[in-house]
């Protein structure tokens, strides 16, 4: 009946499947977009050593690595980001201590207002 449906021989359904031993070999050449399986079993990462080491020996190379070497002692770690809840309380914070700051400049003046009998709000009063 299957072999009336898909039009197959018998023996592709006699319940005997084969293994074919496959060896799959690389494709294509190793270049600079197509590395090697070494690499791709490492942890991936390329390190600025991976790609100074083909300009050594070239002119300028001494100056590079002064400079990268300068650099990577000077470079500190940036830390991650601070999660967002903790970020607005810290702003909170910040913006509470320069209001209460603002408020006590006005301090005196309204106690001196409230000891006061009487106010006179004329235009000549500092």
């Amino acid at each position: 009946m299957l072999q009336d449906i898909t039009g197959l021989p018998s023996s592709a359904f006699d319940g005997k499947k084969r293994k074919k031993d496959l060896i799959i070999s690389e494709p294509y050449p190793e270049s600079e977009y197509n590395p090697s399986r070494d690499i791709l079993d490492g942890d991936g990462r390329i390190s600025i050593h991976d790609l100074l080491d083909p300009l050594r020996g070239k002119s300028g190379f001494g100056k590079l690595r002064k400079n990268f070497h300068r650099i990577e002692n000077k470079s500190m770690p940036i830390h991650t980001p601070i999660p967002k809840p903790d970020q607005e309380r810290l702003e909170r914070k910040a913006a509470y201590e320069q209001s209460k700051k603002d408020i006590t400049k006005w301090e005196p003046l309204v106690k001196r207002n409230r000891e006061e009998p009487t106010l006179y709000f004329d235009e000549d009063v500092d």
